[in-house]
């Protein structure tokens, strides 16, 4: 056992004196090949060699006809005893930093007692503030002679003024399970990548890459035990599930038996398991032995350990619980469990071996499918016609990216915009496809028919040539694309981190990962739609609300296009009227509140309400129909990002908040609009309905609330945790189980498209700084807080976002537009441009025409009176490169336009009452014959959050002419007091503009 740093076998950090390292032998995880030869010769699945250090495990050649078998690994000549350590130099290239906090990054060396030696300081943040050095190398620092390791620290000023007052919180990257910081690669290759979040969880505030140089050419920081072959080290990236399982390494004696087991990680579910995304200790292979992969699963549904578990093993031939791919010895190598014997992704993990001493090892680990297919040998690659494609013009979005194939100035990745040059037709030919480019009429290629992980698409005259032809391959929910001649799979990454606009697509080794996963729209897959020209207006809308008048109140902050959190006094409003196309901006200093970063509800009168934000304790309403705003009585503690919700009863719910007034215990409250007065539920208890996955400071931002039956309001996330919450005395709150295997996905949407049906999109796991997530799930909750909720996962989105907006129709489809593919706030860097529309009728998800301005952070969404949908703001931070949009632009969805594009033609209300009860019916007539009715409740929005939002289809209980009685439900729960739009819609799905009807 070495010293309390050795599994950490280099990502945070590195010891200088073991950076010399053995040579490494190629990766003999060959296991079964699965290319098939069709013909004479002999098809090496697996690969024939001896390589250095280690032999290569040939494996069965199984596909084609005539397919020989492969041979297996010899014994290579063993390594060679380093040289002594010269002396390391470190560089790096930041390329991303971004975030609220000021923070600072530096580069540490530690003796061998551990004590820090040397501290530089190599990156300077501060909020709105250009950073020096982005995108350019640093000077190389030479570390101490003294120093025995090296890694670096994260300093972070967690102030919510932005300011670097108080003593700021250190993060070091060599802490053992230190979150802050995930890393990748080896610096002394250039591969390696580091990224920093400034809460204390995983991020991506600071990010850069390292180089470092020493006298070596070593690849591991650590040499395998004496007396072995092959060192082995697992990194767990993923684990999930509902039973609780177990991994570990092991080796094989010569006769079949396991020799050395080696826990890696045990899981049970709703845990996070120690060592994610950490080395595992190096398993020692002694020479002559084979190591492998295990699993054990107990399949209780229960999710206990009761009972003896199924144990799987990689070597087992044939296994189909394990997909690998990838090279060991590289450490490419990544595998996938399946934890029901079938593939799946319950367990991801990559590998990473080196070896040493005398002796080759041989690999077995790689399961079924570890080496190349086909083509090794003398046999013809067996190829399989693979998946329809698409007839017709065609997109092609990267699930990673959300960018999308486009030919213009090469073959390239680029924001979706429904450009033509990011239309693609697929040609049927002999074997495959022919990919055709909509401008140029070439098609796609692999330039100069390379083989190799890492070769470029070209355009080229369209051909039957191998290099030029595709397959369509299945891969869940989405498709991988082929290349015939060399069987990699085509990738806009390859094995970089990259979503960068413009960047190349290449060819690489298919390894199942979301860089290779493509969702391929044809004609089908896009509905027809249109947009206004951008509307200016005096300030950003940060939150907004359609009023019953017809008109549209936006408001921002203290200023017009940024804010102060410590500025308490007013904020400014635009009041903006359709009709005549004219915006009216006033500051609101009477209420002296702050309005910026709030909980909002509309009340069963009409009137909004507004509570929290940066004036952190108060509660303001404004009258539509008096145009006034008038302070309401103060919370009894003090919130901002909280989320409100209208009670069954008309009272006003809000529950979390702890970005303004301090954080935790933000326990729910309940206002009366009878007394004025807020009473706080301590049995509702705001940190114990916050996510734990972050820090507290944003774990109970945003609630996803949607009120129910007598006081009851459902918590849909953006916690992975959903509750039914009663607000009667002093509450209650039940758990009623996670959203599936969906994450903690803040500022994603949640809309109610029908009475107890809920439709979740998108999000991301941390407020800032991480990728986006593409899930999306239906929540049944009309069983009521007393039933079961029933959820089911939906078609994923077209597009990774977060800090989007979804807007729900009166035909019960949701239109989802802006965001981010990576959360960063304040800024438009990697937008989502393309709006896509979902169906519950089709389960299926159509995109729409692009928008001109991106929709990010502090963006809105609303459902106009007219059918259409707004979406406008963003930014709010005085500049910062051009990230604030003082506008909105206006969506006609599809049912508004024929099969031509034009305006269709629409039914009218000419009578329908003012107001009815719940329970009661509707007489309504229209000016022809319609199909359907529904309710779709006014609604007020901020931060992607809006509470109001809901839609009610109605029956339709008698008729006579185009006169027509609508019964409503008598459940205030599901037809809650207050103002509502409602549509009628022809049998073509056509709606009419909407008529207002207040429920009492």
């Amino acid at each position: 056992m070495g010293p309390f740093w050795t599994p950490i076998l280099g990502p945070f950090w590195k010891p200088i004196d073991t950076l010399a390292c053995t040579t490494t032998g190629p990766d003999t995880s060959g296991g079964t090949g699965t290319g098939g030869g069709t013909g004479g010769g002999t098809d090496t699945g697996g690969g024939t060699g001896s390589g250095t250090g280690g032999g290569t495990a040939g494996g069965t050649g199984t596909g084609g006809t005539g397919g020989g078998t492969g041979t297996g690994g010899g014994t290579g000549p063993g390594g060679t005893t380093p040289p002594a350590a010269a002396a390391t130099k470190v560089s790096i290239t930041l390329t991303a930093a971004n975030g609220w906090y000021a923070k600072e990054l530096f580069l540490f060396a530690r003796d061998a007692r551990g004590a820090i030696v040397s501290q530089t300081n190599l990156v300077s943040y501060n909020f709105g503030v250009a950073t020096v050095g982005l995108n350019t190398p640093s000077q190389p620092l030479t570390l101490p002679a003294g120093a025995t390791s090296w890694g670096f620290g994260l300093r972070v000023w967690g102030n919510g003024d932005k300011s670097r007052n108080g003593t700021p919180v250190l993060y070091y990257g060599d802490t053992p399970g230190q979150r802050a910081v995930q890393t990748a690669g080896d610096c002394r290759t250039g591969s390696r990548r580091d990224q920093w979040g400034d809460a204390g969880s995983p991020g991506q505030n600071i990010v850069y890459a390292v180089t470092c140089t020493t006298g070596t050419t070593g690849t591991e920081p650590t040499a395998p035990p004496a007396g072995t072959s092959l060192s082995v080290t697992l990194t767990p990236t993923l684990i999930d599930g509902w039973f609780a399982k177990d991994l570990f390494l092991f080796t094989r004696n010569a006769d079949g038996s396991v020799g050395t087991e080696m826990p890696v990680l045990s899981y049970n579910w709703n845990t996070t398991p120690a060592g994610m995304n950490v080395p595992s200790q190096p398993l020692g292979v002694p020479a002559g032995a084979r190591w492998a992969v295990g699993m054990r699963v107990w399949a209780n549904p229960d999710k206990s350990r009761g009972g003896t578990p199924l144990v799987y093993y990689s070597d087992t031939v044939g296994e189909r619980a394990l997909q690998t791919s990838g090279d060991c010895a590289a450490g490419g190598r990544q595998d996938a469990w399946g934890d029901s014997g079938t593939p799946g992704r319950n367990v991801v993990y990559t590998l990473r071996c080196t070896s040493s001493g005398t002796g080759g090892g041989t690999d077995t680990g790689g399961g079924t499918g570890g080496g190349n297919t086909g083509s090794e040998g003398g046999g013809t690659a067996g190829l399989t016609p693979g998946e329809s494609a698409p007839s017709g013009t065609s997109v092609l979005i990267n699930r990673r990216s959300g960018n999308c194939i486009d030919s213009a100035g090469g073959v390239t990745q680029r924001i979706c915009r429904d450009l033509p040059s990011q239309n693609w037709t697929f040609v049927p030919a002999a074997g495959g496809y022919q990919i055709r480019s909509g401008t140029t009429g070439q098609c796609l290629a692999v330039e100069n028919g390379s083989m190799g992980n890492g070769a470029r698409l070209v355009q080229q005259g369209c051909s039957g040539a191998a290099n030029a032809l595709f397959r369509l391959r299945k891969l869940e929910k989405w498709t991988e694309v082929v290349a015939n001649h060399s069987n990699r799979c085509i990738s806009p990454t390859g094995a970089n981190d990259n979503r960068n606009s413009g960047s190349a697509i290449v060819q690489w080794d298919c390894d199942g990962a979301d860089p290779q996963r493509w969702t391929i729209l044809g004609p089908e897959g896009r509905a027809p739609s249109a947009w206004t020209a951008p509307r200016e207006i005096g300030i950003v809308p940060v939150s907004g609300a359609v009023l019953p008048n017809g008109k549209l109140l936006f408001w921002a902050a203290e200023q017009r296009s940024a804010f102060q959190t410590g500025a308490t006094d007013g904020t400014w409003t635009t009041l903006y009227d359709p009709a005549t196309d004219r915006a009216v901006d006033t500051y609101i200093r009477n209420t002296g509140h702050n309005m910026f970063c709030p909980g909002t509800n509309v009340l069963p009168d009409g009137r909004i309400l507004i509570t929290g934000g940066v004036a952190a304790g108060a509660s303001t309403i404004y009258d539509p129909e008096a145009n006034t705003w008038t302070r309401a009585a103060n919370m009894n503690i003090t919130r901002g990002y909280n989320a409100n919700a209208t009670l069954s009863n008309g009272d006003s719910f809000t529950l979390g908040g702890s970005w303004s007034g301090g954080q935790g215990g933000k326990d729910g409250e309940v206002w009366s609009q009878a007394s004025n007065r807020w009473r706080v539920l301590r049995n509702v208890k705001g940190n114990a309905t916050a996510d734990p996955s972050v820090s507290i400071l944003y774990g109970d931002n945003h609630y996803w609330l949607f009120a129910g039956a007598n006081g009851s309001v459902f918590q849909a996330g953006p916690t992975s945790e959903m509750y039914w919450i009663d607000t009667n005395g002093d509450g209650n709150v039940r758990s009623v189980g996670r959203r599936g295997s969906d994450r903690f996905a803040v500022n994603g949407t949640a809309n109610m498209y029908d009475v107890g049906k809920i439709y979740k999109a998108g999000g991301a796991p941390a407020y800032t700084g991480v990728p986006s997530l593409d899930t999306a799930y239906t929540i049944d909750i009309s069983a009521g807080p007393n039933g079961p909720v029933t959820l089911t996962e939906a078609a994923p989105l077209l597009f990774p976002r977060t800090y989007m907006n979804s807007v729900v129709l009166p035909d019960g489809d949701v239109v989802t537009a802006g965001g981010q593919i990576v959360a960063a706030q304040f800024t438009d860097n990697l937008p989502v441009m393309t709006p896509e529309i979902w169906s519950p009728k089709t389960g299926k998800v159509r995109r729409m025409a692009p928008m001109a301005v991106p929709r990010n952070y502090h963006s809105i969404g609303m459902l106009l009176l007219d059918g259409r949908v707004l979406f406008g703001g963003g930014g709010l931070c005085g500049g910062c490169g051009g990230a604030d949009h003082l506008n909105f632009e206006i969506l006609t969805p599809p049912y508004l336009l024929d099969a031509q594009g034009r305006p269709a033609n629409r039914p009218g209300i000419t009578a329908a009452p003012a107001s009815a009860p719940v329970g009661g019916t509707l007489s309504v007539t229209t000016d022809r014959a319609v199909a359907t009715f529904s309710l779709v409740r006014l609604s007020s929005v901020t931060h992607s959050t809006n509470t109001d939002q809901r839609r009610v289809p109605l029956a339709v209980a008698g008729s006579s002419g185009t006169t027509y009685r609508l019964t409503l439900p008598n459940d205030p729960g599901i037809l809650l007091p207050g103002t509502w739009m409602l549509f009628a819609m022809d049998e073509a799905g056509v709606p009419s503009v909407a008529k207002v009807v207040r429920i009492r």
